[in-house]
């Protein structure tokens, strides 16, 4: 489902989950003529996504990028290292403003999805968490408050 706003001359579109994946949809967005796209970029971390969804991504985001003067990517893109660097190179090809929520509030970007696997293994949840937060008998809080600055600064130092 994607959704158009107009307020007074501007037009934000959010295009929650079209991953890029969906020529109609890329044409349907270009058509409202909007100043600023937010949707969800293509999962590249998923293997099952082909040589040739992974072109129509490219093809549909440049598409995008170039009838639009903001397009913000984010979700299953950033959820993997590859997603960040094509966002990258997204942005230096385009002719318009492409980049991840984050930078678009003013904020550098987190990429702690993509950086999941190495966050577990340095700040690991203890034994039986997941289980006992399914069944409402753990919560985030103290996990939170005890790791999550500790690599919030893993990332951003590296």
């Amino acid at each position: 489902m994607m959704t158009c706003v107009r307020d007074g001359g501007e037009t934000f579109v959010h295009a929650s989950d079209i991953q890029m994946l969906n020529r109609e949809a890329a044409d349907v967005i270009t058509a409202w003529q909007p100043d600023i796209v937010f949707a969800a970029g293509p999962p590249l971390y998923l293997r099952r996504l082909s040589e040739g969804e992974c072109a129509l991504a490219w093809d549909n985001a440049i598409t995008l990028a170039a009838s639009v003067p903001t397009l913000i990517l984010d979700h299953h893109l950033l959820r993997s290292r590859e997603g960040c660097r094509w966002l990258e190179e997204l942005a230096g090809e385009a002719e318009g403003r492409v980049c991840p929520a984050a930078a678009f509030m003013g904020r550098p970007p987190l990429f702690m999805e993509a950086d999941r696997g190495e966050l577990y293994e340095c700040y690991p949840v203890p034994p039986r968490w997941h289980d006992d937060y399914a069944r409402g008998t753990a919560d985030v809080e103290e996990y939170v408050d005890a790791e999550l600055g500790r690599a919030i600064d893993l990332i951003r130092n590296g």
